[in-house]
């Protein structure tokens, strides 16, 4: 039972004192003090940031005003080797596939028009012998027409003459 009494004794807090509450308060007093110490220092650092950061957008400000306001120098534009390659795949790409795709395609239509220019010729030249013929042909009627006619005359020539032999009159 010594032990029960001993452990009881030791855990209970002893009663309080005018001395022991006038310590208390000072610790409390001093976590306070310490506490706003802290707290100060954390407003002043804030401060000293969103003071940076209002300097840093003035000045970032400044600069986009700047850049916006400024042309573009394109000499002083500089791309690396790999931006250039990517460029350069991103515009032969499509055109490389697009000749590929097509190359068959085009193969095809050079042989029609080829074939279509062959016809383009035979039709220009069946044009032309229909021209000669047709121009033949009426070159050919009017020996007809002028042989008929010569031939007119001189059956008219004819009978002139067998009405005058007939009529007793001499040619």
């Amino acid at each position: 039972m010594h032990l029960v009494s001993t452990l009881v004794a030791d855990d209970v807090a002893p009663p309080p004192s005018a001395a022991r509450l006038a310590e208390r308060i000072e610790q409390l007093e001093e976590s306070r003090e310490d506490s706003s110490r802290r707290l100060h220092l954390e407003i002043d650092d804030l401060k000293r940031r969103v003071e940076a950061l209002s300097t840093l957008q003035t000045a970032s400000e400044v600069r986009l005003t700047k850049i916006d306001s400024t042309p573009v120098d394109a000499d002083k534009i500089k791309f690396s080797g790999r931006i250039i390659a990517a460029v350069v795949a991103i515009v032969l790409g499509p055109m490389a596939a697009n000749y590929a795709t097509t190359y068959g395609l085009r193969s095809d239509v050079r042989d029609i028009l080829t074939r279509q220019e062959q016809r383009d010729r035979i039709e220009e030249l069946n044009r032309k012998l229909s021209d000669q013929q047709s121009e033949t042909l009426s070159k050919q009627v009017d020996v007809v027409d002028k042989a008929v006619k010569l031939q007119a005359l001189e059956i008219q020539t004819l009978k002139e003459m067998v009405l005058r032999v007939q009529g007793g009159q001499k040619p």
